[in-house]
């Protein structure tokens, strides 16, 4: 229970600076274990200098709702929300000092964000955190604020130099997408996450999957059309005997020497025949080629199953960062 001297208030332009302070301490842990999960090299190219950017103290920030917790008058937390979608709030960034963790804080500050998303007119709330150790105070804040519905989500990655050399089934011809894929692509994707909604509406229940992953399959087949027509060299299409079997949507961070596998799809009447990690393979080449060292695999809601780890560990990338979203009716 929090001490009842802690007051929130909204946040004024002067408690940017000292709301970056806690953020930073905040974080150190969780972005220690991130280094001893991914190595040094990576771990320097990705997320070095990580400090000066996590929330920063710009005036710009005010377009976010912040409020910060006193105790006895100085600053020992934050929390942050928006509203992503119609009737759905999100709780964002929040931390306390180190020095005053263990005392309700946290907790005190995510009860008053809900109840502010209530307030706002939100039927249903979220929150993003972490799975590893290093997150386990803040789950447990969520689901004492009832955010206990869940749903998992994960990145895998490795380096290039480290990852499988896995032999890709013979027939298999890949090329980069064209507009004439549009079509099959909208229907591949439909087919292959149908499955992928109804496991995460088992999980959520009905009355969040409503509010919450309403527009789910329409905007993965947006997001990935969309990247046809903004960038020829963003979908690899993967065929057998002439028909389109799979695709992937590639990213790239040149600065960061990183590759993406944002998404990976295979015709479901194609699954199990080695074709993801025939596309895994062929992207592989496709960062090798534009000098990128790093290699991450977006597993985004829902995804996170035996097929993906199977999938990931198979092909070389067994350095995981887990994640989970956390849902409640409001």
């Amino acid at each position: 229970m929090a001490d009842a001297s802690v007051q929130i208030r909204a946040a004024v332009l002067e408690d940017l600076e000292q709301i970056h302070e806690i953020a930073v301490a905040g974080w150190i842990p969780i972005f220690d274990l991130y280094r001893l999960i991914v190595g040094e090299r990576m771990w320097g190219d990705v997320w070095g200098g990580w400090e000066a950017n996590w929330f920063p103290p710009r005036a710009e920030r005010f377009n976010e709702r912040i409020i910060v917790a006193e105790l006895d008058g100085d600053i020992a937390g934050f929390a942050t929300w928006w509203l992503p979608g119609d009737g759905l709030g999100e709780v964002g960034g929040n931390a306390v000092d180190p020095a005053l963790q263990g005392r309700g804080i946290g907790s005190m500050q995510t009860r008053w964000v809900v109840d502010k998303l209530r307030e706002e007119g939100c039927t249903c709330a979220k929150v993003h955190t972490g799975m590893d150790p290093a997150h386990g105070p803040a789950r447990a804040e969520y689901r004492k604020a009832g955010l206990r519905r869940a749903v998992l989500n994960s990145v895998y990655l490795n380096y290039l130099d480290e990852v499988a050399c896995v032999p890709v089934p013979p027939g298999l011809d890949f090329r980069w997408a064209s507009t004439d894929d549009r079509d099959w692509l909208s229907r591949t994707i439909r087919a292959a996450w149908m499955p992928i909604c109804e496991d995460v509406c088992s999980a959520v229940g009905d009355d969040i999957f409503d509010v919450a992953f309403a527009d789910f399959l329409e905007k993965k087949v947006s997001d990935c059309v969309g990247a046809i027509e903004e960038s020829p060299e963003r979908v690899r299409i993967v065929s057998e005997g002439g028909e389109s079997v799979g695709f992937a949507l590639l990213r790239q961070e040149p600065p960061k020497k990183l590759g993406e596998i944002a998404v990976l799809g295979v015709d479901p009447r194609f699954q199990g025949r080695g074709i993801g990690a025939a596309l895994c393979m062929d992207a592989f080449d496709v960062f090798r080629h534009r000098e990128l060292q790093y290699v991450r695999l977006r597993a985004g809601l829902g995804e996170v199953h035996w097929k993906t780890r199977q999938l990931c560990w198979n092909v070389g990338l067994y350095r995981q960062l887990p994640s989970v979203d956390y849902y409640a009716m409001l």
